[in-house]
């Protein structure tokens, strides 16, 4: 009864797109020929979690990017230490200017860096696309998809019944693929585990035809993880991410041997060189690059192409709702290899929601699947863009306007950074 991890890669690579290509009428930001160059870099820190980056430039055209929401004050310390490298530079040149900043910053390479780097890099990509006037997609090779579709992901829960009754409740909403979060986030192996019994009730729950991928956020030891495999395997399950910490290639590469389920890999992962040492350890087939943490667009291309090169699946990691929900649609929008359903945090009820009320309770839905966050996640979650995105039809739009094509709300970024910002021009 499983399913082959052949047949399924093969299933995905066959799937319809829908392609679309954008057209932008208005001139340039900044004629052809006119001399660009980067006069500062900045963060902003929110809620001391969020980091975002501001390049700005001579002509007054500003570029916005965002990192990995942990350890903020040091993930903006490291964009500082970078921030001579491209001083006086033209952000035009982001291949090159990617390289400097990984070659200037080589001893301190890993995920910070990373994080960092990803921050800029977006930057970048975003005042590209200012200046041409085109979104970033069109930069990076077309629009070969113009509508995303994803899958929601329903975070843990110790009962079977509740994740059976939260997943109904999401194919209620639209939802025809989703993610179960099972076992205990880096647990090694912790008891009680339930993840079988998760599965169990949720496929009785919503029948044979919705899709199902699992995600054990490196909970299992290599036996362990060979068990739930196994124990797995009569679900139908699409692919599994994270059985064991991604750090150990040999260790998830047994994993790989062991199952026919298809191994996602790589939403912790920074260098495309991580990237091709999974693929010759045979430990992914689906890989997971995150713009927000792999080093950018620039290097989420990098790992696009070399997927592609390896026959693989790409489905990128991505949490953000913000600057990097737009980057992530743009690199599925150029990248033919990513034909399965992606990541996404918001929910189809949000559609309708007006904002918050800092004084009222927040009430949790059958349809929130997501953990309960802090008032001012919150709101972050939910306001930072001037226009969120909205889940139609359990798809998302790609961007079509210049650069990454969204807008940050000054109210909300002024309310809950750290200390003064200038977002008044965001051109």
């Amino acid at each position: 009864m499983s399913t082959p991890r052949r047949h399924f890669l093969k299933s995905a690579l066959l799937a319809p797109t829908l392609p679309a290509l954008t057209g932008r009428e208005s001139a340039p930001a900044v004629a052809p020929g006119v001399p660009l160059k980067i006069k500062d870099v900045r963060t902003i820190v929110l809620a001391d979690r969020l980091t975002l980056v501001q390049i700005f430039t001579d002509q007054g055209v500003v570029g916005f990017g965002e990192c990995s929401p942990m350890s903020a004050k040091i993930i903006a310390e490291t964009v500082s230490v970078m921030r001579d490298t491209l001083l006086g530079e033209d952000p035009r040149n982001i291949e090159y200017l990617w390289e400097r900043l990984y070659i200037n910053t080589y001893k301190l390479e890993g995920r910070s860096a990373g994080i960092a780097l990803s921050g800029i890099d977006l930057a970048l990509w975003d005042i590209l696309g200012k200046v041409a006037n085109l979104p970033v997609h069109n930069l990076m090779g077309g629009a070969y998809r113009s509508v995303v579709p994803v899958y929601s992901t329903l975070f843990r829960e110790s009962s079977p019944e509740n994740m059976a009754r939260r997943a109904q409740a999401a194919v209620a909403s639209g939802f025809t693929t989703l993610k179960l979060q099972v076992a205990t986030r880096w647990g090694f192996d912790a008891k009680p585990d339930t993840s079988i019994a998760v599965i169990e009730a949720v496929r009785k729950a919503v029948g044979d035809q919705i899709d199902l991928v699992v995600d054990a956020n490196s909970g299992w030891s290599v036996p362990t993880a060979i068990r739930r495999c196994r124990d797995m395997e009569p679900y139908r399950i699409s692919w599994l991410e994270q059985p064991t910490p991604e750090r150990d290639l040999a260790a998830v590469a047994e994993i790989c041997r062991a199952t026919d389920i298809p191994m996602g890999f790589g939403e912790e992962e920074w260098s495309v060189w991580r990237f091709k040492d999974a693929l010759v350890a045979g430990a992914a087939d689906i890989l997971q690059p995150d713009p927000i943490k792999s080093s950018g667009l620039t290097g989420c291309k990098k790992v696009a192409v070399l997927a592609e090169a390896f026959s693989k699946t790409l489905t990128p990691h991505n949490t953000s709702r913000h600057l990097g929900m737009a980057a992530t649609l743009h690199l599925i929008a150029a990248s033919p290899n990513a034909r399965s359903p992606h990541e996404c945090t918001i929910l189809p009820d949000e559609a309708a929601a007006k904002p918050m009320d800092q004084n009222a309770s927040r009430k949790t839905t059958e349809a929130s699947f997501a953990p309960r966050a802090s008032d001012a996640e919150d709101v972050l979650r939910r306001e930072l863009l001037t226009e969120p995105f909205v889940v139609r039809n359990s798809a998302l739009t790609v961007p079509t306007g210049s650069g990454l094509g969204v807008k940050l709300n000054v109210n909300v970024v002024k309310k809950y950074a750290s200390g003064p910002v200038d977002i008044t021009e965001q051109m």
